[in-house]
C-alpha cells in the first residue's frame, strides 16, 4: 500500500488555502480523489435540487478515473476498515451534531470547530483503546462476581478455594487474583523485618504482621500492572509499660531502616513521616528523611517517629523493590509502619486453678481499628489470624452491647457461584477446642458500625479532598474500597456500572502514564541516594533509567496503539531530554548530577499528558463521575478548592485605588480576533443575505458553504490519503484523524488571509540606505541603524517604544582612554525583539549586546580584560544607583553576583570575570524593565574585543552564532558603522552578504534548526527558519508563518 497510483494525488500545497468561514470567498469542495467538484457554494444553483434521484443513488463512493481501476481492492479494504471501526459513523454523527446545533433556538456556528472536534475524537480514541484491551461489560461483570471461597479456623478470614495464597475479608478476597499475588511471596518474605532487627526487652515480646495494601492487591483483576507495591508492617508488642513498648518500636524501626540502607537487593530511598504544621493546627505535612539523614540524626528521627505514632499515623518507607529473586525486575514500593501494644498487668482475680492470669489491654496506634482488613489482604494465614485476634475482645464487646448475636453469617462462606479461577469443592468445617478456640464465632464479625463507619468516612473524606483529574487514581482506589465494603448498596440504581467504570479507567492510557510519574519520582530519589553515597555512576540507575525510557516509548509511541501527533511529539522531546543524561563514552551510563534535573523537566511533560488522558477517559465514565460528584456535594467541607487571591480595587487601609475600574490587561500586541476564534460564533441569519441562493434552500446553502470554507472535505481527504499510503492500517483509526484535525485547527486560526496580504503587513517598506558600502540601512526619522536583514520585518512603532525604555542601559560614562589603551563601546538591540510587533505578538525577554573594543599593545590582552572588568563593575553600580531597572545581578560564567556581592567580594568578582572572559564564557547583566503592566527580563551581554596596536588581529572573547551579527539594531550611525567595519575585517570576504560569507552563516543556522528540532523547541525552529530566509534575502516569508 505504500505505492500510490499516479491518479491519486494528495491535496496540492503550492498555494495555501484561506480559512475564513462564511465569507464572500468561494471554493469548490474536494472529492475523495482530490479533484474539485464543479459546484460552488457561494452561488448555489438550482441544478443541485433537480438531479435525478436514481442517478444520485448510482453515484460511487469514490469518484475514480479509468486509470485508477487498480485501486478498487485497496479502496474496498479502506471502506471495510472504516465500517468495522465505526469511524465513518462517528464522523457523520459529530458533523451532523455540529450543524444541527445551529438549527435550534440559537442559530450559531463556531468560527473554529476543530478544537472541539479534536477533543471529541480524543475521547473516542481513548475509548477505542480501552475496548481493545478489556472484555465486554458483561464479561467484566462476571469476573467481578464473587468467587468460591473457603473459611479457616479464624472466623471471617477467608481464602480462595484450592488456591489459599491470600487471606482476608470476603469483600476483598472475592475479586483478587491469588495466582498473581502469590508472585509477591518472595518479596514479602525478603522485606519482612528479621528477628535480629526486633528489639526485645525482658518481660516483653515483639513480633510483626505483614499485609499487602494499595493498588497491588488488585493486580491481575482490576489492574493490569500496578504502578507501585504497598505493604503494611505492623508491630505487635506485648508488655507491662506502653512507653517502653513505643521505645522498643522506635528502636526496632531504626534497626530495620539502617539494615535496609546497607542492603542492595531492595534499595532504600527514604522515609516520609507526617508532621504537624504547628501545635495549634490540625493540618499535617510530610517530612522526608533520606537514608543518610536517618543514620546521622537518629535522635531526631526517633522523636519524629514517636510524635507520628502518638497521633495514630502511619509513616512510610520508600523502596525500589526487586520483584523476583532470580530476575532484575524492579517496581517502586512502600512499607507502611504501624504499632499495636498489648499492655499486660497481673490481676488478683483467680481462676479455678488458683493461678494468676494476666489482664490484657490493647492499645492500638492505628488510625482506624481493623482498617487493614478493609485496605488489603494477608499473604500469610497466621498474620491474618493474629491481626483479627487482636481486636476480638473489642468486637465481642461491641456485638454484645448492640445485642447483635449470631450475625456472623460470613464465618462459613459457601458461595455456589463458579469461580473465575477455581473449581468448587466441599470442605469439612474445623472443630476447635481449648486453646485453639480463639473466641466465639457468632460474635466475631468486624462489620459493626463502630468499626466500618469511621473507615467509610475516611474513604469518603479522602475522595472529596482530592482533585477529580490530577488525583484521579487516589480517588479511584479509595472509591473501589468503599464500594467493596458495601457492595449490595452499590448494585442498585445508577451505580450498577460503577465497578465496570473503575475497571475501564484502570486499563486506560491515563493509568499507564500515571505509572510513569510514579517511576519518575522513584528514579529521582534513587539518584539522590546514589549521589549521597558519592557515586559518579551506578549500574542500577543505568538499568532503571533505560527501562524508564523504554516504558515511556512503549506507552507514547507504540505501533499497536498509535498516537496522535501531539503525543508523538512529546515522546520525541522526552526521549531527547532523557538521552542528554547519558554518556556517549562509557556505554551510555547515566550522569547522575544531570539526570535529576532532566527527570524533573520530563515530569512536566508527562503530568500534562496525564491530565489530558484522564479528562478523556472520565468523559466516558459517567457513572464514576456522577458518584464522585455526589460524594463531593454531600461533604462540601472536605472538597478543597484552590485559593484564588482577590485584588481589592480599594484598599481600606491606604485609601489608594490599586486598579481602576474597567482596566483591561493586554499581553503584547496579540491579535484579539485570533485569540477569540475558539469562542467566536457565526450568526446564520446574519449570513443569509450574503448567500446567493433560492430562499427555499438558504439554510442548506449556508451550512454547505460553512463546511466548504472550513475545508472539512480536505481534512477527510488527507486522512484517507494517509490511510492509503501507509504500510499498514492502524489498530486505532482515531489518532491519525486527530492529527489532521489539529492541523486544521491551527490553519483556521492563522490562515484567514492571503499570503500576499500577510507579506504586505509584515515587510517594512520604509527602509532606506544609510551607507551603501557597509550595507547599512535606516528608517527615516527613527535614528536607528542596522543591516538590511535586521530591518526587513521591523515594526517601527513597537521597536521605538522599546528603545526608549532600554536606552538608560547604554554605558556612556566609560573612559575613552586608559593609559596606552583606547576604548570604544557599541550598544545594539539583538534577538527576537526585532520581530516584536507585526511578526511576534509577545515579548518574553529583551536581549541587548554591548560590544566593547579595546585597542592596546600586542602583549597586553590580560591587562585590557582587567580594564574591561572594572568598566562593567562601575557601570553596574551606576545602574543600581539610578534605580531605573531592578537588577538581579551579573552572570559571570556559572556564577551569579548580586550587586551587594560585587561590592563585598570585589576581588573575587574581578578574578572570576577575567577567568570567564579568557574561557569565552557568557557574561551578562540580569535586570528588568517595566512595560505596560509587567516587568520584562533583560539580558545585557558584555562582549569584549581586543584589537592589537597594529590592527593585525582582533580577538573576540565570546561565542555567539554568526547570525547574531545580522540582527543588530544600533542607536547611532557612527557606532553602527564602526561595528560593521570591524566585523567585516574578520570575514574571508569583506562584503557581509557575499555568498561565501552567507553560506557559512547559513550552515550555522541549519545546525541551530536541527538542534531545536531535536529539543522539540518548535518556536525556536521557526525563528531560525526566519533568520535563514532573511539572510537569503527571500522577500516572501509565507512558508514559515
Amino acid at each position: 500500500m505504500s505505492q500510490v497510483p499516479s491518479g491519486l494525488r494528495k491535496r496540492g500545497t503550492g498555494v495555501r488555502a484561506v480559512y475564513r468561514p462564511l465569507t464572500s470567498q468561494t471554493r469548490s469542495p474536494t472529492d475523495a480523489s482530490g479533484n474539485r467538484r464543479p459546484t460552488t457554494v457561494g452561488n448555489v444553483s438550482s441544478s443541485l435540487h433537480e438531479t435525478d434521484p436514481q442517478q444520485q443513488s448510482k453515484r460511487p463512493f469514490f469518484n475514480l478515473r479509468s486509470e485508477e481501476q487498480l485501486l478498487h481492492p485497496t479502496l474496498s479494504v479502506i471502506k471495510n476498515y472504516l465500517q468495522q471501526t465505526d469511524l465513518l459513523t462517528k464522523w457523520n454523527v459529530w458533523i451532523s451534531k455540529l450543524l444541527n446545533n445551529a438549527t435550534q433556538s440559537k442559530p450559531l456556528l463556531p468560527y473554529n470547530p476543530y478544537p472541539t472536534l479534536v477533543h471529541l475524537f480524543q475521547q473516542e480514541a481513548e475509548s477505542f483503546n480501552i475496548s481493545a484491551q478489556v472484555s465486554e461489560d458483561e464479561n467484566i461483570q462476571a469476573m467481578l462476581e464473587e468467587n468460591s471461597l473457603e473459611g479457616c479456623d479464624t472466623p471471617c478470614i477467608v481464602s480462595p478455594e484450592e488456591n489459599a495464597h491470600v487471606w482476608g475479608l470476603k469483600e476483598i478476597i472475592h475479586i483478587v487474583n491469588p495466582l498473581m499475588l502469590k508472585s509477591y511471596d518472595w518479596l514479602l518474605k525478603d522485606i519482612t523485618p528479621k528477628k535480629d532487627s526486633l528489639l526485645i526487652y525482658d518481660d516483653y515480646s515483639n513480633q510483626v504482621m505483614c499485609s499487602m495494601i494499595g493498588e497491588g492487591v488488585f493486580h491481575g483483576s482490576f489492574i493490569p500492572k500496578p504502578a507501585a507495591i504497598d505493604f503494611r508492617i505492623e508491630y505487635l508488642i506485648t508488655g507491662p509499660d506502653i512507653n517502653k513498648g513505643i521505645e522498643m518500636f522506635v528502636k526496632s524501626i531504626l534497626r530495620d531502616v539502617v539494615a535496609a540502607s546497607r542492603q542492595h537487593t531492595h534499595p532504600f530511598l527514604g522515609l516520609s513521616i507526617p508532621v504537624k504544621l504547628s501545635d495549634d493546627s490540625d493540618e499535617w505535612t510530610i517530612d522526608f528523611w533520606t537514608p543518610s539523614q536517618v543514620q546521622n540524626y537518629p535522635d531526631d528521627f526517633a522523636k519524629s517517629v514517636f510524635e507520628c505514632i502518638s497521633a495514630n499515623k502511619f509513616f512510610i518507607a520508600e523502596y525500589l523493590f526487586k520483584l523476583s529473586e532470580y530476575a532484575d525486575d524492579y517496581l517502586p514500593g512502600y512499607k507502611h509502619y504501624g504499632l499495636h501494644i498489648i499492655q499486660t498487668t497481673a490481676t488478683e482475680d483467680l481462676k479455678d486453678d488458683d493461678e494468676p492470669t494476666p489482664a490484657q489491654r490493647l492499645v492500638s496506634f492505628a488510625e482506624f481499628p481493623l482498617s487493614t482488613l478493609y485496605d488489603g489482604v494477608f499473604l500469610k494465614k497466621t498474620h491474618a489470624e493474629s491481626y483479627l485476634m487482636l481486636f476480638a475482645p473489642k468486637l465481642q464487646q461491641l456485638h454484645q452491647n448492640a445485642g447483635n448475636v449470631n450475625v456472623n453469617t460470613r464465618a462459613k462462606p459457601q458461595s455456589q457461584k463458579k469461580s473465575r479461577w477455581f473449581s468448587k469443592t466441599a470442605k469439612q468445617p474445623s472443630v476447635l477446642v481449648d486453646g485453639f478456640k480463639y473466641f466465639d464465632r457468632d460474635i466475631a464479625a468486624p462489620d459493626v458500625w463502630q468499626i466500618t463507619a469511621p473507615i467509610k468516612s475516611h474513604y469518603q473524606q479522602t475522595i472529596c479532598s482530592k482533585h477529580q483529574v490530577s488525583d484521579l487514581f487516589e480517588i479511584l482506589h479509595k472509591l473501589l474500597l468503599l464500594v467493596l465494603m458495601d457492595r449490595q448498596s452499590f448494585r442498585s440504581g445508577d451505580n450498577e456500572d460503577l465497578l465496570i467504570d473503575i475497571y475501564r479507567v484502570y486499563h486506560s492510557t491515563a493509568y499507564y502514564i500515571h505509572s510513569l510519574t510514579i517511576m519518575n519520582k522513584t528514579l529521582k530519589k534513587l539518584i539522590q541516594r546514589e549521589a549521597e553515597l558519592e557515586k559518579e555512576q551506578s549500574d542500577l540507575v543505568d538499568a532503571q533509567y533505560k527501562q524508564y525510557m523504554r516504558n515511556m516509548n512503549e506507552i507514547l509511541s507504540n505501533q499497536f496503539f498509535e498516537r496522535s501527533c501531539d503525543v508523538e511529539a512529546v515522546n520525541e522531546i522526552v526521549q531527547y531530554r532523557l538521552k542528554q543524561s547519558l554518556e556517549t563514552t562509557h556505554g551510555g551510563s547515566v550522569i547522575l548530577e544531570r539526570a535529576s534535573s532532566v527527570l524533573s523537566a520530563v515530569k512536566e511533560y508527562i503530568s500534562t499528558l496525564f491530565l489530558r488522558f484522564a479528562e478523556d477517559v472520565l468523559e466516558d465514565s459517567t457513572t464514576l463521575v456522577d458518584m464522585i460528584k455526589k460524594l463531593k456535594e454531600a461533604l462540601p467541607e472536605y472538597s478543597k478548592k484552590p485559593v484564588t487571591p482577590q485584588l481589592k480595587l480599594d484598599d481600606a487601609n491606604t485609601g489608594f485605588n490599586l486598579v481602576s475600574e474597567g482596566v483591561i490587561f493586554k499581553h503584547g500586541v496579540e491579535v484579539q480576533t485570533i485569540i477569540k476564534h475558539q469562542v467566536t460564533k457565526l450568526d446564520i441569519i446574519a449570513c443569509a443575505d450574503a448567500i446567493n441562493a433560492p430562499k427555499t434552500i438558504t439554510g442548506e446553502a449556508i451550512l454547505l458553504k460553512y463546511l466548504t470554507d472550513l475545508h472539512i472535505d480536505e481534512v477527510w481527504h488527507d486522512y484517507l490519503y494517509d490511510l492509503l499510503t501507509a504500510d499498514h492500517l492502524p489498530g486505532n483509526p482515531y489518532p491519525r484523524l486527530i492529527t489532521q484535525l489539529r492541523k486544521a485547527a491551527v490553519r483556521m486560526n492563522l490562515q484567514s488571509d492571503k499570503e500576499e496580504d500577510v507579506c504586505k503587513k509584515l515587510i517594512q517598506a520604509n527602509v532606506k540606505v544609510a551607507d551603501d558600502t557597509n550595507h547599512l540601512y535606516t528608517i527615516p526619522g527613527s535614528n536607528i541603524y542596522g543591516v538590511e536583514s535586521a530591518f526587513t520585518l521591523l515594526d517601527t512603532g513597537q521597536i521605538l517604544t522599546l528603545i526608549s525604555s532600554i536606552k538608560p542601559l547604554v554605558n556612556n560614562s566609560f573612559p575613552h582612554r586608559k593609559g596606552l589603551f583606547r576604548v570604544a563601546s557599541c550598544f545594539a538591540v539583538n534577538g527576537e525583539i526585532i520581530y516584536y510587533g507585526s511578526m511576534d505578538p509577545y515579548i518574553n525577554q529583551i536581549v541587548v549586546h554591548e560590544h566593547c573594543y579595546i585597542k592596546g599593545p600586542d602583549d597586553s590582552v590580560q591587562e585590557s580584560i582587567k580594564i574591561y572588568a572594572k568598566i562593567v563593575y562601575d557601570h553596574v553600580l551606576e545602574l543600581n544607583r539610578k534605580k531605573n531597572h531592578p537588577i538581579r545581578g551579573v552572570q559571570v560564567g556559572g556564577s551569579l553576583f548580586t550587586v551587594n556581592e560585587m561590592i563585598k567580594e570585589k576581588s573575587d568578582y574581578l578574578s572570576e570575570f577575567q577567568t570567564s572572559c579568557n574561557m569565552k564564557e557568557p557574561i551578562f547583566l540580569r535586570c528588568f524593565v517595566f512595560l505596560e503592566w509587567r516587568y520584562v527580563p533583560i539580558l545585557k551581554y558584555f562582549m569584549f574585543h581586543y584589537i592589537s596596536e597594529a590592527e593585525k588581529e582582533t580577538q573576540s572573547f565570546f561565542i555567539k552564532p554568526s547570525a547574531e551579527h545580522y540582527r543588530n539594531i544600533f542607536f547611532n550611525k557612527d557606532k553602527a558603522l564602526f561595528y560593521v567595519q570591524k566585523y567585516k575585517k574578520t570575514l574571508p570576504v569583506v562584503d557581509m552578504y557575499h555568498s561565501d560569507n552567507v553560506e557559512k552563516v547559513l550552515e550555522e543556522v541549519t545546525l541551530e534548526i536541527d538542534a531545536s528540532c531535536k529539543e522539540g523547541n518548535w518556536l525556536m525552529v521557526h525563528r531560525w527558519l526566519l533568520v535563514f530566509d532573511l539572510l537569503n534575502k527571500v522577500r516572501s516569508i509565507s512558508y514559515i508563518l
